[in-house]
Formats: C-alpha cells, sequence, structure tokens
C-alpha cells in the first residue's frame, strides 16, 4: 500500500512540475512573441517628425527677434482685416444709425 501511495505521490508531483514548467515556458515564449511583433510593427510605421509651427531659427539678437514677432502680429492684424466681410459690417451700421436717428427723431 505504501509503494502505490508513493507512486502516485511521485506521479503526481512529476505531472505537477511538468505542467509548472510547460505554464512558465509558454508565459516567456508569448512574452517574447509579443515583444518580437511590437519591434517589427514599430519597424513598419514611418517615422513621426514632431510638427513645429515653425523651424527653430538662432536669431543674431532680442531686436532683431522682437522685429520679427511684431511683423508676425501686424501680418496677422492684416489677415484678420482682410477676412472680414465689408459689405455686411456697412450694412450693419446703416441700421444702427437709422435706429439712432429714428429713435431721435421720435
Amino acid at each position: 500500500m505504501y509503494i502505490q501511495v508513493g507512486g502516485a505521490v511521485l506521479t503526481s508531483a512529476t505531472i505537477y512540475l511538468a505542467v509548472a514548467e510547460i505554464r512558465n515556458r509558454t508565459h516567456y515564449n508569448s512574452h517574447t512573441l509579443r515583444e518580437s511583433r511590437e519591434r517589427l510593427e514599430a519597424l513598419r510605421k514611418p517615422a513621426t517628425i514632431p510638427e513645429n509651427s515653425k523651424p527653430y531659427i538662432a536669431r543674431p539678437s532680442l531686436i532683431e527677434t522682437m522685429k520679427d514677432r511684431w511683423n508676425d502680429e501686424l501680418e496677422g492684424i492684416w489677415r484678420w482685416a482682410q477676412s472680414l466681410d465689408s459689405v455686411r459690417i456697412r450694412e450693419g451700421l446703416e441700421e444702427k444709425t437709422g435706429n439712432i436717428v429714428r429713435n431721435l427723431q421720435k
């Protein structure tokens, strides 16, 4: 009887250790394959270049930088002024002026 129990314990311990080893190797292989896939996918993707609105240009002095900022602001104001609808603004002013005149006449 003791021999049969000893054999069962030995067999079950051997099976348990074998299953544990297989599980560990499977986990390791899975992890390695995932890493390999990620690296290969990273090679296929195009390199991302950070998008700067303007590339960095070394300025000779603070005065030159201030001039450039001033010019950028003026260009922005000019573009904004060009985007305005002068007909709509004129009609709005005419309407407001007409309302003021009518109110004054009353």
